[in-house]
């Protein structure tokens, strides 16, 4: 749960991975972010992650040789035969994406505005979903409203793991909505609690 930004695309020639990459470390250099550079033969990918913020989601930037952006952590479950690509419905091979709830809406707008300049600069395709409604209006004012909006369902949600009810202030839809997310949370953890493997992996 949170605002999340999406992403997936595909560069203008796989020649500018690197030049994408140097750019991305001078400007990590420059404003204090993380870059983690990555190369895998085995996974076939080349790339970086950048830690814009301690409460934001790594930004991720990793390539395959036709400069196609792909989700790394999807990449390793194919390889260990823990996701069919047969019942991928969304192509999350390739779709990254990056949670900024936490991390507030200026280091949202900043996440939004990189996606923009390297989709102008370096991408033939780059579509970018936004959770938070700034993007492709810069609509500021839908940002902070969905952000508090889910920094207070968040905390209700937290207020009713510890009594198992909703917070009696909340309107009745809200209130439904976080029960049900409950009973998913319930299911997942008895789900997680008699599964076999995760039971020999432990």
């Amino acid at each position: 749960m949170g605002v999340t930004v999406f992403y997936k695309g595909v560069l203008k020639s796989p020649d500018l991975i690197d030049p994408l990459l140097d750019e991305l470390k001078h400007l990590s250099e420059e404003l204090g972010w993380e870059f983690c550079p990555f190369s895998d033969t085995d996974l076939n990918l080349s790339g970086a992650a950048l830690q814009v913020h301690p409460e934001a989601e790594a930004l991720d930037f990793y390539f395959n040789p036709q400069g196609r952006l792909v989700n790394i952590a999807e990449a390793i479950f194919r390889k260990e035969g823990r996701s069919n690509p047969a019942e991928d419905e969304i192509d999350a091979l390739h779709l990254c994406w990056c949670k900024t709830q936490f991390a507030g809406p200026l280091v949202h707008k900043m996440v939004i505005e990189l996606l923009v300049y390297l989709q102008k600069k370096y991408f033939a395709q780059l579509e970018i979903t936004d959770e938070g409604g700034y993007y492709p209006d810069k609509n500021e004012k839908e940002l902070l409203r969905r952000m508090q909006f889910l920094d207070a369902m968040i905390d209700a949600f937290g207020k009713m793991l510890e009594t198992g009810e909703p917070p009696d202030d909340l309107p009745e839809a809200q209130k439904n909505s976080l029960r049900q997310a409950h009973r998913q949370l319930l299911q997942m953890l008895k789900f997680f609690a008699n599964n076999p493997y995760l039971k020999e992996t432990n």
